[in-house]
């Protein structure tokens, strides 16, 4: 079941200083890798087997481990060539299954936005969360999204020599 979703303008088509899709796709794919040097609060991040890769997709899979605090989640994440990444977290500790997309979308040449998309399991009418609650999450996501885009163009301007 979808949770929440959003977009982020990545790129502006016109400016000679924007991030191209290949660079943008190749953040997302860092990012995907090592979440640690994009997300505070995430200690660390292991890679828990090699990487799968599907022949007739090409799409890269592997699963990790990471770490908040005292808090461990085991994450089966799929790179998507020329798309973006999917990272599913199956159902463990009380904690319903989720996954997490980010996809790279190109409405006009040059126009980038990157869709987030949140899904969970459906809650047991006795487990749901307050609406409150629910709406707090979603801003945080939100937050922890725009970090990840912002860091991803900071090094895209810090490669290429352009301002931030």
């Amino acid at each position: 079941m979808r949770f929440h979703e959003h977009i982020i303008r990545a790129a502006q088509a016109g400016d000679p200083e924007a991030i191209s899709r290949e660079a943008l796709l190749q953040g997302i794919t860092e990012f995907a890798r090592h979440p640690e040097h994009f997300v505070d609060g995430l200690e660390t991040s292991q890679m828990l087997s090699g990487e799968e890769v599907d022949e007739s997709t090409g799409a890269i899979s592997f699963w990790r481990q990471t770490v908040f605090g005292s808090h461990r989640f085991r994450e089966r994440v799929t790179i998507l060539p020329g798309q973006g990444c999917r990272t599913e977290c199956p159902a463990a500790n009380g904690r319903a299954a989720s996954a997490f997309v980010m996809t790279v979308e190109e409405p006009n040449k040059g126009d980038l936005f990157v869709r987030f998309c949140y899904e969970e399991e459906p809650r047991k009418s006795a487990e749901a969360e307050p609406e409150m609650l629910a709406e707090l999450r979603k801003r945080a996501y939100e937050m922890k999204d725009r970090a990840v885009i912002e860091t991803i163009l900071s090094r895209f301007a810090e490669a290429s020599g352009h301002r931030c």
